[in-house]
């Protein structure tokens, strides 16, 4: 099969390429739009179906809404993620927050896929706090590779997110991811734009309920929901369920004074189960 490559800016892609190509990039393109409906990390967040848009204090912040980071704590964490049962298609992800005089500053990075396709994607976030509100904006490099000859380029988005309190019960927050449209490679590919707006709720002394709204702009609404209740002090039990894609979540959490261990599982009504770990630390 002939192909024809454009260059720019150091990235190229094939218009036709060859029959194995198809199925590999078939194959992460199916999984590339199922990425783009998760835009948090963290075991946590996969046990409650992502639905974290106004979890406040949330190791994970950075990834999914920046402003619901620790305000008053140091945060690092590690997280690794398994795709339906293949070696290959893992998520690796890491998150650092640090509290500085004008607010907290955050930064994480995150790999995802293999030899034949890779994700990198870098994060730095500034949340402000006035009185109960927060604020924050984010940049964030993604940059996607492949192997010679179709060749690999990067794109540089901006995102912002809000957390404020209604009431002692009711949380809100909201993103909006890649303001600025960003495009990357040679026709030009914009980055998924999306918006989120989220509900914590707590009904009773213990336990979180938490809804989440996104839309992406070139997908249907999708809505999520998440459930966490603590069975004793230290073991947390969550789950959830969402649409657009179908998926069913479950998972644990174990925190021991400084240290959080967390425990997460997905079901996705096509691509099956993706077990997750992630480790925390507070200072």
């Amino acid at each position: 099969m002939t192909k024809r490559s454009e260059h720019k800016n150091g990235y190229r892609f094939s218009r036709k390429v060859h029959a194995s190509w198809i199925g590999i990039l078939f194959f992460f393109t199916l999984l590339h739009d199922v990425a783009l409906a998760q835009i948090g990390f963290g075991a946590r967040s996969s046990a409650l179906n992502h639905a974290t848009t106004a979890l406040n204090n949330h190791t994970w912040s950075l990834f999914a809404n920046p402003a619901t980071v620790n305000a008053t704590q140091k945060e690092a964490a590690f997280y690794y993620v398994r795709y339906y049962g293949l070696d290959a298609v893992s998520d690796v992800a890491a998150t650092l927050s640090y509290p500085i005089k004008w607010g907290v500053v955050s930064g994480g990075v995150h790999t995802y896929g293999f030899d034949l396709y890779k994700e990198t994607n870098l994060h730095l976030g500034w949340m402000m706090q006035f009185k109960q509100v927060k604020t924050a904006v984010k940049l964030h490099y993604a940059h996607i590779a492949f192997p010679s000859p179709y060749g690999s380029d990067g794109a540089l988005g901006i995102d912002l997110g809000v957390f404020f309190p209604v009431s002692e019960k009711l949380d809100i927050g909201t993103t909006a991811i890649n303001i600025n449209r960003p495009s990357i490679g040679v026709d030009a590919e914009e980055l998924p734009q999306l918006m989120t707006v989220g509900l914590a709720y707590k009904p009773l002394d213990k336990g979180l309920i938490l809804v989440d709204v996104l839309k992406d702009v070139r997908y249907p609404i999708s809505t999520r929901v998440g459930v966490e209740y603590p069975l004793v002090d230290l073991l947390v039990i969550r789950a959830g369920v969402g649409n657009k894609p179908v998926n069913t979540t479950f998972g644990a959490g174990i925190n021991y004074k400084q240290w959080n261990v967390n425990l997460s599982v997905e079901k996705h009504q096509d691509l099956g189960w993706s077990p997750g770990i992630d480790l925390a630390f507070t200072w």
